[in-house]
């Protein structure tokens, strides 16, 4: 897998309208990571370049949402820490975030007899979009969900990822911590992937 395409900042500001102050207002507010940022030498001296994909999705999230959210709501929204007192089911299943069938499911792969952790809501969450994708089997999605639980703690952020593989009908499930060139043996077939850090921010959203 190679190294995610970027985007300079130049070709940032034409493309997606919004100018240099909301930019780095927004950096200011932790709302885009510093480390998105990143700076490169060229001909002219040195450029700033962003992880293309990444920050394209941001500004689109942002640009939608700053009429319906301040600046510090969105910079809650896209922080991994979470406050459980806000953690609201009923809210999650009316807006077909996670549903009453898919919660059961999850109970049985865990022996959970109760939801009321991030950690929960998003396996569950996870559990749904890849059976409903049909990317992933019940058997492989109960390695996706006990990797999940196992190493929830350090694979939350930004760049971090989990990708399931299949050799000859087995499932192998890897953690990432950063987006390096990565290099599958030729027996793995990459099925799918989560970003941890990604679903936080949707449930966040879907809470707000």
């Amino acid at each position: 897998m190679n190294m995610e395409e970027l985007i300079s900042k130049k070709e940032l500001l034409e493309q997606t309208g919004i100018s240099y102050g909301q930019l780095y207002r927004w950096k200011r507010k932790n709302i885009i990571p510093e480390e998105w940022f990143i700076k490169k030498s060229v001909s002219t001296g040195q450029e700033t370049f962003f992880p293309r994909e990444k920050i394209l999705d941001r500004i689109e999230m942002i640009v939608n949402m700053k009429d319906e959210a301040s600046l510090d709501d969105l910079a809650k929204m896209f922080s991994v820490e979470f406050e459980h007192a806000n953690l609201d089911l009923d809210r999650l299943i009316r807006k077909s975030v996670i549903t009453e069938q898919v919660i059961n499911i999850y109970k049985d792969i865990t022996g959970s007899k109760k939801i009321d952790t991030i950690e929960q809501v998003v396996g569950i969450k996870v559990l749904k979009d890849k059976l409903t994708a049909g990317e992933l089997t019940l058997p492989e999605c109960q390695e996706l969900i006990r990797f999940i639980h196992a190493h929830f703690e350090v694979l939350t952020g930004e760049s971090n990822r989990i990708y399931v593989l299949r050799a000859m009908g087995v499932p192998f499930v890897m953690g990432v911590k950063s987006e390096q060139d990565i290099v599958f043996n030729d027996n793995y077939r990459m099925v799918t992937w989560v970003n941890l850090y990604d679903e936080i921010s949707t449930i966040k959203f879907e809470l707000m």
